[in-house]
């Protein structure tokens, strides 16, 4: 999971650094899950939720973005919790 706008940022890092022969993990550093995540964004837009069934028995999987990070990339969003608040400020 990662912000759109982080998307865009570090593809134009990675393009200016001139890296084409990486691999890098575009995730935001933090981890929740993705129903903790889609259930917080509804509720800071007064929406209804409902679980995801896909959520209830899967493994947990952690995808690192520690590699673009010691490239010297920043996340204008790091915590995804966080980055909600602050798109969705009345």
């Amino acid at each position: 999971l990662i912000f759109g706008s982080d998307v865009a940022r570090a593809v134009s890092f990675l393009l200016i650094c001139s890296v084409w022969h990486e691999i890098y993990n575009l995730v935001a550093p933090t981890h929740p899950r993705r129903g903790e995540l889609y259930k917080e964004a509804a509720r800071l837009q007064k929406l209804p939720f409902s679980p995801l069934p896909s959520e209830k028995n899967n493994a947990f999987k952690i995808v690192s973005s520690e590699k673009i990070m010691q490239a010297g990339f920043r996340f204008q969003y790091p915590d995804l919790m966080e980055g909600l608040k602050t798109l969705y400020k009345s």
